[in-house]
This record gives C-alpha cells, sequence and structure tokens, in this order.
C-alpha cells in the first residue's frame, strides 16, 4: 500500500493507493511547526505502508519534518516528486523545469491524461494558479495570484476600519451590503473575472474552444460563479501522483 501525499502552504491532502485505485482521501489544515501532530491524527495505517510519494511546495524545512517522522514510524521508502522536462505526455514550458510548483505540474499531468484536450487547469488554494495545456499537451504557460483568503487578509491587515470575521467562504458575486461581504464577494468577483478572462484569451490564442479544470479548497465556490465550460476534479495533485508513478491510467 503506498500513501500519497500533497502537501501545499496551508493544507495537506492524502489518499492510500492500491492496485491502482486511490481511496481513504483526507485533506486538513496544519502548522508547519506541528506537522508531526498533523500526521498523527491523520495516520492510522502507516504501519502497513510499502512506500510513500510526496508532492511538497510548502519548503525544504518541511520535507525535513516529512522524511524524520517517517523514518520514525515506518520502514516505507519516502520518493519526493519534482517538476521535470516532460511526463505523461505533458511537457513543461519552464527553462528550468524544476522551478515550476510541483502541484501545478502534477495537476496538469493528471487533467491532460484524463481529457487530452486544450486546458485550462486552475488550482485554488492559498494561491490561485492558472496554467495552460495544448491539446498536444504542451504547457503554455501559466499566471500565479493571491487566493481568495490572501486578497481578504491583505486588505484586513493593511487598512483602517477594515477586519474580516471569517474565512472567504459562501459568498456571491452580488454587490455586498456591508464591508465585509463587499470585500468577500469582490474577492470572488475578482477570481471570477481573471479565470474567464484568462480562458477567453487562451480560446483566442488557440483559435480552439477549451476545458476549465478547476482543483484546490476554493475549487467549488468559484465554479459556481464561472460562466465558462468547467469539471471539478478535487484530488487533481494526488491523481497526478498516481498516473506519474504508474499507479493509475
Amino acid at each position: 500500500m503506498k500513501l500519497l501525499l500533497d502537501v501545499g502552504n496551508s493544507r495537506i491532502k492524502s489518499a492510500l493507493c492500491e492496485e491502482g485505485r486511490l481511496h481513504s482521501y483526507q485533506a486538513c489544515q496544519y502548522s508547519k511547526r506541528e506537522i508531526e501532530v498533523t500526521f498523527d491524527s491523520m495516520l492510522s495505517e502507516r504501519t502497513e505502508l510499502e512506500q510513500i510519494v510526496v508532492a511538497s511546495v510548502a519548503g525544504k524545512a518541511v520535507s525535513s519534518h516529512i522524511r524524520t517522522y517517517f523514518s520514525r514510524h515506518c520502514s516505507a521508502g519516502i520518493n519526493f516528486i519534482e517538476s521535470s522536462h516532460e511526463a505523461k505526455g505533458v511537457t513543461n514550458a519552464y527553462a528550468e523545469p524544476a522551478q515550476l510548483g510541483v502541484d501545478r505540474w502534477l495537476a496538469m499531468i493528471a487533467a491532460w491524461n484524463y481529457y487530452k484536450a486544450p486546458l485550462c487547469v486552475v488550482d485554488c488554494g492559498t494561491a490561485v494558479t492558472i496554467d495552460f495545456v495544448s491539446n498536444e499537451g504542451h504547457h503554455l504557460g501559466g499566471y500565479i495570484v493571491p487566493g481568495t483568503y490572501l486578497m481578504a487578509a491583505s486588505l484586513d491587515a493593511n487598512t483602517q476600519q477594515i477586519s474580516i470575521n471569517s474565512a472567504v467562504k459562501d459568498v456571491t458575486i452580488t454587490p455586498g451590503l456591508n464591508t465585509e461581504s463587499c470585500i468577500k464577494n469582490g474577492v470572488v468577483l475578482t477570481m471570477k473575472s481573471l479565470v474567464e478572462a484568462a480562458c477567453l484569451q487562451f480560446t483566442k490564442t488557440l483559435e480552439s474552444t477549451i476545458l476549465c479544470v478547476l482543483t484546490g479548497g476554493d475549487a467549488e465556490q468559484l465554479m459556481t460563479s464561472l460562466d465558462v465550460d468547467v469539471e471539478f476534479e478535487p484530488h487533481l495533485v494526488l491523481n497526478g501522483i498516481a498516473i506519474l508513478t504508474g499507479d493509475a491510467g
């Protein structure tokens, strides 16, 4: 049995993989200083693990903590994935492939292998990343912007008489009727406008229709407001790990 880990800046997602099938999906917030506590609460079957495969964008210190934790608690080998020039039919646009965030790379690999069509792959996490993939599997570049929470929090931290009392959830794109709803709804409208404009630009460039594939913690919220063709894939990065390691088609 393999353990697949998608380690982001604020959340860890995991799945177990057996005979090409992913199951036991989990996701939770974590503190980089207390990552061992997070794993203790998430993982009850670690003694049965044969291999651990990690995709992390959380930095070298977190990766070191992960190695140390699993070396203490199980005998499974551990492998950290890095972005490469080409994998599973997808070609990286970066001149230095390893500089592309591995979460973006894996999301593109999974999305293209699922749909094999021109794609706009959007990961709605702490940061929102937008990447374009051609019909031939060529990565054509992308965008990175702050996620909904970071956008709202920047106003909270850098302005007077503005306070955000909860996460940017369950909002609409209608004009707000108080300061907090003005900010939250404005942030979601900004994301909607960005994704739709990016899709339109890409469609014109390719002279072809494209499919927008969404993943990440805020994806469902954004999906309901988009006026483009959308598919929601909640476990896209984990699925990308499985495809890259030959555990899924």
